[in-house]
């Protein structure tokens, strides 16, 4: 399909009026999922696509997921620079929570579909669109799973505990905002912190930040995030994180040196606390022997 450049050539070096072949450049751009053919309609033709309403009440997303080419606009939309699918003003309502008249999300439909090339640029973590929707759980709770237990249920099994480690990553990455006892408190949280389940979520975890530590939508390696727990005074979740895996503690990375905080005193002793600007190998050696008492 012709790309937003080629259209923008076409119409301004021949000066042609597509006007009146709007709805055809439309439902082609649908059929064949032109990812960039309905931005240049959007931009360049002022076509309101949130608006947009077909046959038992699909929106364009819902038809995209219909076609076979559906591949093609995921893998198109991932690439945007917009940091969530507020894209063409479609907010949550317009895009996961949306049903049509057969009580269908479109991401329900792109899992029935057999398709499993769409599914996967959806769903998995190599795919730019999983970090598009991933950080809202109220997104990730209207995912239906498909009618089959097969490969595309699969999918989005994976795609579902992803979801839920980089929640529980984003959490601990807020950490400066909460309690231990919010963290404790909080469902995403829990596994961590309950006995029966902690070892394997937290290696789990551990493995997830690690594997995806260079993503632009990761802040930090797991050294760093383990300064950041340290220096916060979150010494139970620490101590899970530690025990673990102990390597997560990284005696060469300057990254493990914590900054001086005033929470620090409530978890080791106060003659360790210097006003100074970081702390050396020898003192987090020993901040950590008091953390693990």
């Amino acid at each position: 399909g012709c790309s937003f450049e080629h259209l923008d050539f076409l119409v301004k070096n021949f000066g042609m009026d597509v006007s009146p072949i709007l709805d055809m450049i439309l439902e082609r751009a649908l059929d064949y999922g032109n990812f960039k053919a309905l931005h240049w309609l959007e931009k360049r033709m002022e076509v309101e696509l949130a608006s947009l309403h077909f046959a038992d009440g699909n929106n364009i997303f819902h038809r995209i997921a219909e076609s076979p080419y559906a591949s093609r606009f995921i893998s198109g939309f991932a690439c945007t620079s917009e940091t969530s699918l507020d894209k063409w003003g479609f907010g949550e309502e317009n895009t996961i929570n949306l049903k049509n008249e057969k009580n269908q999300g479109w991401l329900n439909i792109c899992l029935n579909s057999g398709n499993l090339q769409a599914i996967e640029d959806a769903f998995i973590l190599e795919g730019n669109f999983f970090w598009k929707i991933a950080y809202s759980q109220r997104f990730v709770d209207k995912i239906q799973g498909p009618n089959e237990n097969n490969v595309a249920a699969l999918v989005l099994d994976e795609f579902l505990d992803n979801c839920t480690l980089y929640s529980q990553y984003l959490r601990i990455d807020h950490t400066f905002q909460k309690t231990e006892k919010d963290l404790r408190d909080d469902c995403i949280m829990k596994p961590l912190y309950q006995k029966e389940t902690s070892a394997i979520s937290t290696k789990k975890l551990i493995r997830f930040i690690r594997q995806w530590e260079c993503h632009e939508k990761m802040k930090g390696s797991i050294s760093s995030i383990m300064k950041d727990i340290g220096g916060n005074g979150f010494i139970e979740l620490f101590k899970l994180i530690y025990r673990a895996d102990r390597s997560v503690v990284d005696m060469r990375s300057e990254e493990t040196f914590f900054e001086p905080n005033v929470t620090h005193n409530d978890y080791h002793q106060p003659d360790l606390h210097k006003n100074v600007e970081r702390y050396d190998y020898e003192r987090v050696l020993c901040i950590v022997e008091v953390i693990l008492r």
